[in-house]
């Protein structure tokens, strides 16, 4: 019988995790495999959620090797982010376990906007240092929680409806490792090479596996990635990266963002630094996540957002571009004027809930003092001069003010 180094997870565990799994809820789309790497595929598909209802949910499956040792490893890392609550990181809506492969299954919310690395393609004029300190207050809390993610990068962060990042698949690559050291395959540190630590690679025994620390230093490489919008060492091989990062070969700047800098660019400049200070090559020396929280709180540039957030709110519900969470109503909530009316619907950016709440004022409304007859008004204007996709539209048109 094969030798385990993970601890076999307790019957408690297992009966606390009876509500997570949504195998009979669980319906695929047509065409549904999206995407498909070396260990997963991200499938697409629609899940019965209690209070929610019909879900669509993204759905990773792990296509590893089966073994006692590593289903149970999936309990525990199941039962790890089950338990995790913060708003930069994704919630786990449930697990089932394919019935032609029995591969293990994880479920989350399907995210339109896509990865980080997407988000950033599509997305140039975003508030750059704003969208990582969401990656660090989500990194700062797993740690926390003792939580190690073991594979960071942008592919790994996805992006809700209104632009938040949320971090995804932490212990995933644990899992991969597992599978693949039982199944006596190559071994070795297993993650994407290009984001993994120089001491994973130099093979220094102290720091035989991954840590908080590496976490940092992937960290770095997802910043870099997010500034130059290029991966890290874009310009060598992959069977090339090892060797450079081992030799102490650090990314390189990008000669357009180095440019801007030299211009001036305050922000570019203090990211670019806080990715050097992510890499350095003594673990001991490099940040933590809450030094890299205080680097964003000193930097000044969170209140320079802030301020500018604050001043455009002042102009008039069309101008404002303060994110309040308006996502999806608390599942606690059953008042009907908890959610978005269309007038919070039609100044928002990005939105996924369309309501007219009955013909009542949403709280939001009411907490401004908007009588029941203006948003009758405004409902009436935008019906005749705006199509449904104008409600969803990312360019604010020319607001109407009361």
């Amino acid at each position: 019988m094969r030798r385990n180094s993970h601890n076999y997870v307790r019957p408690d565990i297992l009966a606390k995790l009876k509500h997570l799994d949504v195998s009979k809820r669980l319906k695929f789309e047509p065409k549904q495999v999206v995407k498909a790497g070396s260990y997963s595929d991200i499938l697409r598909g629609h899940c019965e959620i209690p209070v929610e209802g019909d879900v669509r949910v993204g759905v990773k499956r792990m296509r590893f090797y089966l073994d006692e040792d590593i289903k149970n490893l999936l309990e525990k890392e199941v039962y790890v982010w089950a338990k995790l609550r913060h708003n930069n990181i994704l919630p786990l809506l449930g697990y089932a376990f394919d019935p032609s492969t029995g591969y293990p299954l994880l479920i989350s919310r399907w995210m339109d906007n896509g990865s980080a690395w997407d988000y950033i393609q599509s997305h140039p004029n975003i508030e750059l240092v704003s969208f990582i300190f969401g990656i660090v207050e989500g990194l700062s809390y797993l740690h926390d929680q003792g939580v190690i993610h073991s594979d960071l990068k942008s592919d790994n962060i996805l992006v809700t409806a209104v632009g938040h990042p949320v971090i995804c698949d932490f212990g995933c690559a644990r899992m991969v490792a597992t599978s693949i050291s039982l199944a006596n395959t190559t071994r070795g540190q297993l993650g994407t090479i290009r984001y993994l630590a120089y001491e994973l690679l130099a093979q220094i025994d102290t720091y035989r596996s991954h840590s908080i620390k590496t976490d940092v230093w992937a960290f770095g490489m997802t910043v870099y990635e997010l500034l130059t919008e290029r991966r890290p060492y874009h310009d060598i091989l992959n069977s090339q990266v090892a060797m450079a990062i081992v030799q102490r070969n650090l990314p390189v700047l990008e000669p357009r963002i180095e440019a801007l800098i030299e211009r001036g660019d305050l922000s570019k400049n203090f990211l670019w630094h806080v990715c050097l200070e992510c890499w350095s090559h003594d673990p001991q020396e490099r940040l933590d996540m809450k030094e890299v929280s205080e680097r964003f709180h000193k930097s000044g540039f969170l209140q320079d957002i802030k301020k500018k957030k604050t001043s455009l709110d002042s102009l008039g519900p069309g101008c404002s571009t303060t994110e309040k969470n308006w996502d999806l109503p608390s599942s606690s909530s059953t008042h009907e004027t908890d959610r978005p009316c269309i007038r919070c619907v039609r100044y928002r950016q990005e939105c996924i809930i369309v309501s007219t709440n009955a013909g009542q004022l949403c709280r939001r409304c009411q907490s401004r003092g908007l009588a029941k007859c203006d948003i009758s008004r405004t409902i009436m204007q935008h019906l005749a001069i705006d199509s449904l996709n104008a409600i969803h539209s990312t360019t604010l048109t020319s607001p109407i003010i009361f």
